[in-house]
């Protein structure tokens, strides 16, 4: 447990005097490294980072803390050695950075996570429509790889997005949420 970054104090809606659990996942696809993930979440939410094992979802579901919702933020950048190393590419390698904000039914932030995804295994995949004015309803589904997991999003009213990575599998219609 930490103390918090100024910008996690401002995600969280934490003060000075609260901690963080931060929970850092190197996600790979048949082995090799896709993507770094960081997430925060407040020592009230989380007070035993150890307690994730495979899913931070899981381990949130259990303690009545699962998001039902999430905006993400999709940019590029350029690895720094230490993330270059970690995805075992050159430092200075394109990446495709997801910052996501989760949320509770409440409406109360419980999560904020930054990702970097190596460029080279994925890509952004976009579907814009015309609509007849009616708004689609929100939803999240995964998409199963090996051993990643991988969110569809609906953006704004017209677009979703959907990540792709190596080894995608079809999504199971028996699951939902992230992982």
């Amino acid at each position: 447990l930490y103390p918090p970054s100024p910008e996690e104090m401002v995600t969280l809606g934490l003060s000075a005097t609260d901690r963080v659990a931060r929970v850092d996942r190197l996600r790979l696809a048949n082995g090799t490294p896709l993507a770094i993930e960081r997430a925060s979440l407040a020592e009230a939410t989380l007070p035993d980072p150890a307690r994730v094992e495979d899913s931070l979802y899981a381990c949130l579901k259990m303690s009545g803390n699962r998001p039902v919702r999430a905006i993400q933020r999709l940019s590029a950048a350029l690895l720094d050695k230490e993330d270059a190393d970690l995805l075992g590419v050159p430092p200075g390698s394109a990446t495709l950075n997801i910052e996501r904000i989760s949320y509770l039914p409440s409406g109360k932030v419980i999560e904020f996570t930054s990702s970097s995804y190596r460029s080279d295994g994925n890509d952004c995949l976009a579907e814009l429509r015309v609509g007849d004015g009616r708004q689609p309803r929100s939803f999240f589904s995964r998409v199963r790889r090996r051993d990643v997991f991988s969110p569809t999003v609906a953006c704004s009213r017209r677009a979703l997005v959907t990540i792709r990575s190596w080894g995608c599998e079809q999504p199971d219609p028996t699951t939902s949420g992230w992982s």
